[in-house]
Parts: C-alpha cells; structure tokens; sequence
C-alpha cells in the first residue's frame, strides 16, 4: 500500500485500497471453503433459514405456495442445445471485458453493476417463492430498489471482506436481509 501511494500519489492509494480489499476478500473466502460445507449445501440451509424467517414475520401466504410449486428440470440435451444461452454466455463475456477496457468509467461501473448483482442474488430466494419471472425481476423490481440493492452491495461486500470473520458477516447479512424482506410484506400486506 505505502509503495502505491509513493509511486502514484492519490491514485496510487485507490488502487491500493481496491487491491487490499480484493485480495481480503479472496483470503476469506478460501478460508470459508475450506472450513465450511459445500455450497449447494450451504445455499439449501440458508433458503431454509430465509423462509423460516419470512414465516416468524407472520409471510406463510406467500413460503406456503412457493415452496409447493412444482419445479421440473430441463432434459440434458435441451442444456446441451441450448443456444440462446450460449449467445447469453458470449454476449455478456465480451461485454464485460470490453467494459473493462475502458480508462476512467469502466472499473467504476463494473463495481456498480457487481453491487446490484450481489444484493439481488440475495433477494433470488424471495422471488422464487413469489413465483417472479426474470424480466419481472430485472424490469420493476430492480428498477425500483437500485439504489437499495447497491448500498446493499457495499455494506456486503465491505463485511464480508474482513478476514477470517467474513464467513460470520455473511450468515448475518442473509439473516438481515430476509428479515428486512419479512418486515416489507407484511407491512404492504
């Protein structure tokens, strides 16, 4: 860090903090991998933990009938053929690395859109329980809460960087937003 601020001044600093943080961040998840359960099983217990909360806020019309929708999954070879997907896959790779490119703007929105990501994929339990659809999801939903779901992000990614007790940060960040979700309809409702 002291040497990036000597050798570039100010902007040296924020590449600093952004290279510290990066590198904290990947330390504790490796240190979460290797301590704790794999993810499909720790992504079952944590939609679990979700609905038990949402059903303590008093959100059984809503857990009920989503966990009781009949999901069937797609055939092997419609994955294989999948070419919309593949479009999807290259589409969003070139997009990506194109937008990385770019000198001043490009690190910056790519922070912004990884924030809206983050603090979605959280909130991805809740509209599979209200049965949302993805153009639902990105069109109205996402629209109206952006600027809930980047301050979302940073408060997140900002937790659950600390070293060694980012693992915590990220169980009480999933707690924290369910209940938030739970307080939200029962208060629309």
């Amino acid at each position: 860090m002291l040497l990036l601020t000597t050798t570039c001044g100010p902007l040296g600093l924020s590449a600093a903090i952004g290279i510290t943080s990066t590198e904290s961040s990947s330390i504790s998840q490796q240190i979460t991998d290797h301590l704790l359960q794999a993810d499909s099983i720790k992504q079952a217990k944590y939609n679990a933990l979700f609905d038990h909360i949402l059903c303590l806020t008093g959100n059984e019309k809503i857990v009920f009938p989503g966990k009781l929708q009949r999901v069937v999954p797609s055939s092997p070879s419609s994955e294989l053929f999948n070419l919309a997907g593949y479009a999807v896959f290259i589409y969003r790779l070139i997009t990506w690395n194109s937008i990385k490119l770019l000198p001043i703007i490009g690190g910056p929105w790519l922070a912004y859109r990884s924030l809206i990501h983050d603090g979605n994929e959280r909130l991805k339990r809740l509209h599979r329980l209200q049965r949302l659809r993805g153009r639902q999801i990105e069109y109205y939903y996402m629209k109206e809460r952006e600027g809930e779901l980047v301050s979302m992000g940073i408060v997140m990614w900002i937790l659950e960087g600390i070293p060694v007790i980012g693992s915590l940060f990220e169980f009480t960040d999933r707690v924290g937003i369910a209940y938030k979700c739970g307080t939200e309809l029962s208060s629309i409702t």
